[in-house]
């Protein structure tokens, strides 16, 4: 993860992502008090845009970038990041840009951002919506706060 901070210019307190390929390799880094919200809102709206901030496992905290013992969970609507996750396991990740500018959502943009960087293939990429996506966290048992508000419509929290 330190990689990842260094290439972004990213501030240090920023927590990374953790992206798995299907909610079964991400559960056991849920606390749980928040096993049962995050199953329900998980098979309800992933694969997708939608990051849940939720408190992690004990176990797990050793690898948190948070200060507050929480962890940001995603699942991407994604052939290839999937395939590549169900090899690696879940991986800690961020939007590729420098911390502060828009990012590209083309291969050419982000081979410019990053130019040190080697490209995963196989291009062309698939195709994103370009949109940011929604982010939303655990209060308490049941309820969900909106932290931001994006593609994915959420209606456990209205």
């Amino acid at each position: 993860s330190n990689i990842i901070y260094e290439f972004k210019k990213r501030d240090r307190n920023k927590p990374l992502i953790l992206m798995g390929s299907e909610r079964k390799q991400l559960i056991d880094y849920v606390h749980k008090s928040a096993k049962e919200d995050y199953e329900n809102i998980a098979s309800k709206y992933w694969p997708g845009a939608l990051t849940m901030i939720i408190p992690s496992s004990e176990k797990q905290s050793a690898m948190l970038t948070s200060n507050d013992l929480t962890l940001g969970l995603r699942i991407p609507n994604s052939i290839m990041a999937q395939s590549l996750m169900r090899e690696t396991g879940p991986l800690l990740t961020s939007s590729a840009n420098i911390s502060g500018f828009t990012g590209s959502i083309t291969v050419e943009g982000i081979a410019s951002d990053f130019p040190s960087l080697e490209i995963l293939g196989p291009i062309p990429w698939e195709k994103s919506s370009g949109k940011a996506s929604t982010i939303i966290f655990w209060k308490k048992s049941g309820n969900w706060g909106l932290i931001r508000e994006g593609e994915v419509f959420v209606r456990e929290l209205y």
